[in-house]
């Protein structure tokens, strides 16, 4: 039906027209939406949206449906866009080949010169007809929503879309819809389908870096109902799943499979959920892994870990058995959702996603996307929606919590099968010979059996996580997300009594605020992500330690620090992990002047965070003597790493270091950064975002407080004064996880994200 209407422009292509003006338009179809959209120039808009609403003109549609030349040529576009080799759908086709054939989901779903030209010819069946009467039916205004972007003045716009009143069908809407319910969407047989399917081409020849593992997705059939105003979506339920499953820090399923080196390293690892199908009544719900070949190897071990930290939120319930998840922390989840999805989102919806929305949301009201209001998550003062939203999440984790409610698909590249020969964890792993493997019919994926849930049944494999060095938690609430987000301030007149820069009275070095840019402000200091551009609570602080020791450091010295700065980075792990939910991050980096500690936060947060950072810079020395010598390898290679990709360092320099850092001991390292930080001879600081004067200076103080046990004595800086301009270069980071597109779940609710395929 998309195709037919993108072809009824009564003698017209409308493609061909606005691609002459620089402009382009598409179509998309979901299971139960269909979206059609354009852009252009300013210029051309007015005609452009008369041109557009010539497509859904009833007659122009009525015209396409009865010209079988325009039929034949759309059925063979239509046939030519079901790509065999593309994996998204190999696997879709073989989940609809796995489930309950009285599914409607089981059907085909695209269409093909078989589905829409020789077998109804076989049947005496008219598609232009049956198109046409689908149109009639399905194409009601009542139902569709236009969205229009444009500088264009709104009385104006009204009158440019006046020609949409007479298009789509206009025939009377039937009085009502009866509640639809699905069959279950597993077999009723009591066997469990989990499979491996071949991929096509090799690890390292395909075009992204996810092809260079395997994938391992596991598929729940969910029944929420949307017709309720109160609802609990798709949207709401996954990006709560995603906060719980997508954790990094101890005790989560992400550090399990780290440890077994089951899972890559960095945001591939993190467990991820989305929903191939959401519509009322019936949602396929994703749990989606990315697996090393050993994680490959392990496959039902690693499922064995997945089932385990499902029964980690049983253990951890209000409840005993009923997985009630506390609800405090349904609703700091949604405070998560907010502060990602809403309030630091990087641009507003664009037409397509508002016009998406409208569906779900609605147009006006307290919830429609019409209003500014945030409409994807509830708001986590909403009472009754946390409630509604705690019970959705105790139904679902009691489902996945079944395995025979469950489908699992395994991804298998050539590698991966033959590299199964030289693994014996487990040891009862089939090889498959390739002469055995099914064909789906539709793709021609291969395809076999595989019971990755095995030895879920055995008692050894179901506790397997818990053998680990570090067991699988339940997630906690986290200290360092506000209870709410305030908005943004603006410095009152006693904050500006301030000159800089601003000297604090001090027996010990050289410590000034250097200055403020308030929210308000347009100075270019410190970059920082990219945000929404209303002003907002987000804020950094940067603190510059003042030494002459970096400026002057020997080839020696400056490999010990670089690796003294590893080491701390993987002492702050935990901590930045914890932060970064909080949109919380930091950098360390050694310059000409001493050493910066930058911190990135929200002006509830950023004070605590980097108290708690700093007391763990002061302690790391100690605990680099007392623990072993040996620093482990792949800190070594972390800390080479960086030295090679160094911009300031010269070809000999580098070759140096790396040869001194495969020799360095802990204790050399943390000698380094002891005569470091006592040739330090003070601080200054500035701030920028929604951080006032007196706070900036407060913490600046907090700060001296902290660090004075390990620095040196005496006053004067000893070191040239930095003007802010001096120590405003970009930072990497820490961790890269805190950023709008990172966050477990972003996908789900931030439109920077691609939230919407097209």
């Amino acid at each position: 039906m998309e195709h037919v209407v993108l072809s009824s422009g009564s003698g017209f292509d409308f493609d061909d027209w606005i691609s002459s003006y620089d402009g382009y338009s598409n179509g998309f179809t979901a299971f139960e939406k269909v979206c059609f959209h354009f852009g252009c120039p300013n210029e051309v808009l007015q005609e452009a949206l008369e041109r557009f609403a010539m497509l859904f003109m009833e007659k122009n549609v009525e015209d396409v449906c009865n010209d079988k030349a325009i039929l034949k040529r759309e059925t063979r576009r239509i046939n030519s866009e079901l790509d065999p080799k593309d994996e998204f759908a190999k696997e879709m086709y073989l989940v609809k080949s796995l489930i309950n054939p009285q599914h409607q989901y089981s059907r085909f779903s695209a269409g093909n010169i078989e589905t829409l030209e020789l077998s109804p010819e076989r049947n005496n069946i008219d598609v232009g007809s049956k198109l046409f009467e689908f149109f009639k039916t399905k194409y009601l205004p009542e139902k569709a929503v236009l969205v229009v972007i444009s500088p264009t003045d709104l009385k104006t716009l009204e009158t440019w879309v006046a020609p949409f009143a007479q298009t789509l069908s206009q025939t009377k809407p039937s009085s009502g819809e009866a509640k639809r319910v699905f069959p279950r969407l597993t077999l009723s047989n009591g066997k469990l389908s989990s499979v491996c399917m071949l991929r096509q081409n090799p690890i390292g020849t395909r075009q992204y870096p996810s092809d260079s593992y395997e994938t391992l997705s596991i598929y729940f059939g969910l029944s929420l109902d949307y017709s309720d105003q109160n609802a609990v979506t798709g949207t709401q339920l996954g990006f709560a799943l995603s906060q719980m499953f997508g954790r990094r820090g101890p005790g989560s399923l992400y550090k399990l499979l780290q440890q077994r080196k089951w899972s890559p390293i960095g945001s591939k690892g993190v467990p991820s959920i989305s929903f191939p199908v959401d519509v009322s009544g019936f949602q396929l719900m994703k749990f989606q892994l990315f697996l090393t070949q050993d994680g490959f190897a392990n496959r039902s071990s690693v499922i064995a870990a997945v089932y385990d930290a499902i029964r980690s939120f049983e253990a951890s319930s209000v409840s005993k058995s009923n997985f009630e998840v506390n609800r405090k922390l349904v609703a700091q989840y949604l405070r998560i959702g907010q502060l990602y999805g809403w309030l630091l989102a990087p641009r507003p919806p664009d037409a397509v996603e508002l016009a998406f929305d409208a569906q779900v949301y609605g147009v006006s009201g307290q919830k429609g996307v019409g209003g500014n209001n945030w409409y994807r998550l509830p708001l986590p003062q909403n009472a009754v929606a946390v409630a509604n939203l705690q019970k959705s999440l105790s139904d679902t984790l009691r489902l996945m919590n079944d395995p025979f409610q469950s489908i699992a698909v395994v991804t298998a590249s050539p590698q991966s099968i033959t590299a199964l020969r030289t693994k014996s964890f487990d040891d009862n792993l089939p090889l498959l010979p390739l002469s055995k493997w099914n064909i789906e019919p539709v793709t021609g994926a291969k395809y076999a059996f595989d019971d990755m849930f095995r030895l879920s049944g055995r008692l050894k494999e179901w506790i397997l996580a818990r053998s680990m060095e570090d067991e699988l938690q339940p997630p906690s609430l986290n200290p360092l997300i506000p209870q709410f987000f305030r908005p943004a301030r603006t410095p009152k007149k006693i904050d500006e009594i301030y000159q800089y820069p601003s000297v604090l009275q001090s027996d010990g070095g050289y410590w000034a605020v250097l200055g403020v840019a308030s929210v308000t402000e347009k100075k270019n200091l410190l970059p920082l992500p990219l945000t929404a551009p209303e002003p907002n609570c987000r804020c950094a602080f940067v603190l510059q330690l003042l030494s002459k020791r970096p400026a002057r450091a020997k080839t020696l010295q400056a490999a010990h620090a670089e690796l003294w700065k590893t080491t701390l980075e993987l002492e702050l792990a935990d901590l930045a992990e914890l932060g970064s939910p909080a949109s919380l991050a930091y950098e360390i980096s050694f310059n000409k002047y001493g050493m910066r500690i930058c911190f990135l936060g929200l002006s509830q947060n950023i004070g605590p965070y980097a108290r708690r950072v700093v007391r763990k810079v002061v302690d790391h020395q100690t605990k680099l003597l007392e623990g072993p010598q040996k620093l482990p390898r792949s800190l070594v290679d972390a800390s080479i790493n960086s030295v090679k990709q160094s911009r300031q360092l010269s070809s000999r320099r580098k070759i140096e270091s790396i040869a001194i850092m495969r020799d360095t001991s802990a204790t050399e390292a943390a000698v380094e950064a002891i005569a470091f930080f006592k040739s330090c001879r003070g601080g200054v600081c500035y701030s920028q975002g929604d951080l006032l004067p007196q706070e900036t200076r407060g913490l600046l103080i907090d700060l001296r407080t902290i660090l004075e046990p390990v620095l040196g004595k005496g006053t004067g800086t000893g070191v040239g004064l930095p003007a802010i301009d001096d120590i405003q270069y970009r930072a990497n980071w820490v961790p890269r996880s805190a950023s709008s597109c990172s966050i477990a779940g972003a996908k789900l609710i931030s439109d920077a994200c691609g939230r919407i395929p097209r």
